[in-house]
């Protein structure tokens, strides 16, 4: 650390132990540069055997059979952030752009690819202290879930569960960061956050939709190596119409069953932009090297005016060792677990983990049919649908982490999902890795 004066008022030290960091003598302003770079592998082993017969001997592939699917094995840059924060004057912000952007495959959202790139915004707000607490404004995570707000440096396997923006909140429109204004304070052994927001995220089109959310944790154990953390949030979510041109944006529950660039199902949406409510209950315990967590969500979309409301739960169970005695360190300000410091420098920390997601729409199975094509030919035949009688979806992942050091980390991930749609199944298939630098 190094200091240099320009004046008594001006006086600054550079701090650049684990980063870059700027800070006044007097304290009032401070700025910090991190970052970090996902470079994936993602290979797809599609199941060939899901086919969709309709009655009059047509069939059709379904999920990770159909062509769209047939190119997503490859590499690609999954996140490249670049993140400035600190403080002036008593206010607080932060500005995270992701160079990896968004894209798509064949028309279809893969998350992220090396074509047809944008830069994407995550956490950009302003803050200041309010109470006990602090209020934010701009964009960021309504306060959802545990795994939700787990930064993706730290989580545990390379793809968020069902129970989270990956699934629950990922269904029509989707919602990870939102727009709108944020409160959290840390309180003894609660943890309390609420938000209220847009249904809108930085470059998306505008909307009328808004919504309101509020998380309570309790942790009477948050020391490294022993966590008791249980977790309760609420969401009311109203798409409403869009203000551009007048159109329902439904929003709903999907499920990515075989990792983020797979086949996807959309379990169910809101219908005339009736809400979205979701009840989500989420428990974890760490005890030494070993951790153990699940999370339950409870979406209830609605179906318009006389229409029944359709329940859509999603669920998870997550537990991880690491085989070098290491433990991950409580984030109690968050109420989540973040990445541990290896406590070996020569050969690093390892952690196997496994999770089982599941989610299913227990009152409708439209989001399951599947559209037969018209024939063509000397005896044409319709278009027609195959009427699924199951709309469920699940997913066993298995992984291993390697930390080499507290920047670099390398994880290896094993998929098998399934989405049983009743008539046929689909079972693919993945394999997935990463590359991690982050400071």
């Amino acid at each position: 650390m190094w200091g240099a004066g320009v004046g008594a008022a001006q006086a600054a030290t550079l701090d650049t132990k684990g980063g870059f960091k700027v800070k006044s003598d007097d304290g009032e302003f401070e700025a910090s540069l991190g970052g970090r770079i996902q470079f994936d592998l993602y290979e797809l082993n599609e199941d060939e055997n899901a086919i969709a017969t309709a009655p009059d001997g047509r069939s059709a592939a379904f999920g990770s059979g159909t062509g769209a699917n047939d190119e997503r094995s490859s590499t690609y840059f999954r996140r490249l952030y670049l993140t400035l924060k600190g403080k002036a004057y008593g206010w607080s912000y932060k500005f995270e752009p992701d160079f990896a952007g968004n894209s798509t495959n064949n028309g279809v959202a893969t998350g992220s690819s090396n074509s047809s790139r944008d830069i994407a915004f995550q956490d950009i707000y302003i803050s200041h202290a309010l109470g006990s607490g602090d209020v934010f404004i701009g964009q960021m995570k309504p306060f959802r879930g545990m795994e939700e707000l787990t930064s993706s440096n730290d989580i545990t396997l390379m793809e968020r569960p069902f129970a989270s923006a990956a699934g629950t909140y990922g269904g029509g429109s989707s919602r990870e960061f939102q727009e709108g204004i944020f409160y959290k304070a840390d309180i003894r052994d609660f943890l309390v956050g609420a938000s209220f927001f847009d249904l809108r995220r930085d470059n998306t089109r505008p909307t009328e939709g808004i919504g309101y959310n509020g998380r309570v944790v309790y942790a009477p154990l948050h020391a490294d190596g022993k966590v008791l953390h249980l977790g309760l949030s609420y969401s009311d979510e109203n798409p409403q119409t869009n203000g551009n041109d007048g159109s329902d944006d439904n929003i709903g529950s999907a499920a990515a069953y075989a990792g983020r660039r797979g086949p996807t199902v959309v379990l169910g949406t809101t219908k005339d932009g009736d809400h979205a409510r979701t009840l989500g209950v989420e428990v974890a315990s760490e005890f030494g090297a070993a951790e153990v967590q699940a999370e339950y969500m409870l979406q209830t979309v609605g179906q318009g005016d006389g229409a029944r409301d359709q329940d859509i739960p999603a669920w998870y169970v997550q537990a991880s060792y690491f085989l070098t005695g290491e433990s991950r360190p409580y984030k109690k300000g968050e109420g989540v677990f973040g990445q541990p410091k290896p406590a070996s420098s020569s050969h690093g920390a390892v952690e196997l983990a496994l999770r089982y997601d599941h989610a299913e729409n227990k009152d409708s199975n439209a989001g399951c049919d599947v559209a037969i094509p018209a024939s063509t030919g000397a005896n044409p035949l319709p278009a027609t649908t195959v009427a699924a009688t199951h709309c469920e979806a699940s997913l066993i992942t298995a992984g291993v982490n390697w930390y080499v050091n507290p920047a670099v980390r390398f994880m290896f991930d094993y998929l098998k999902g399934e989405n049983d749609r009743g008539f046929a199944k689909d079972k693919p298939q993945a394999f997935t890795a990463r590359a991690q630098f982050a400071f």
